[in-house]
């Protein structure tokens, strides 16, 4: 029983990875990142960060739609030599895109956007550790009502400064 739900499951996968790559494509949305992530951790597909890194790249310079998230994720495999060479001012360069898409998107009420720049900022992920930003952002997060901001947010203030968070 087990056998056969495995392989419906990549059977399903396969469908599902076909449709991504058509969407993305097309330049649809997330569709070119989803499929990225899929790729990165062997989601039912063979793990391949070279593709990774193209379809992240895809998403990231996508001239309508950039998608954030990719360009992140693309600095992160710039900085670790993952499935692309090392090359430290490219990833420097991707993450403050991310942060600027983030925070365009965060100002634009998306509350997922926000919290993802306050941990950027908390961590210093590829920029500079900011703790008065990443307080500014989670603040954010928690006006429109992510309550996991409000802890972050507690927890960071109350400490008077941010910690960051591995």
């Amino acid at each position: 029983m087990a056998y056969s739900f495995y392989l419906f499951y990549i059977k399903c996968t396969k469908i599902r990875s076909k449709k991504l790559e058509q969407a993305c494509n097309k330049h649809v949305d997330a569709s070119c990142t989803i499929l990225g992530v899929m790729y990165y951790h062997g989601d039912g597909l063979n793990q391949d960060k070279v593709k990774v890194a193209e379809l992240f790249s895809k998403a990231c310079d996508d001239k309508t739609n950039p998608t954030a998230n990719a360009c992140f994720y693309l600095g992160r495999m710039y900085h670790n030599a993952e499935g692309v060479a090392q090359d430290t001012a490219k990833a420097i360069n991707l993450y403050a895109k991310a942060v600027e898409l983030f925070t365009r998107a965060c100002n634009a009420t998306s509350v997922s956007a926000c919290f993802n720049v306050a941990g950027i900022f908390r961590n210093g992920s590829g920029v500079p550790q900011d703790p008065s930003k990443a307080l500014e952002f989670y603040n954010k997060a928690c006006e429109l009502n992510l309550q996991s901001a409000c802890e972050q947010y507690s927890i960071q203030k109350g400490k008077g400064n941010v910690q960051k968070i591995d």
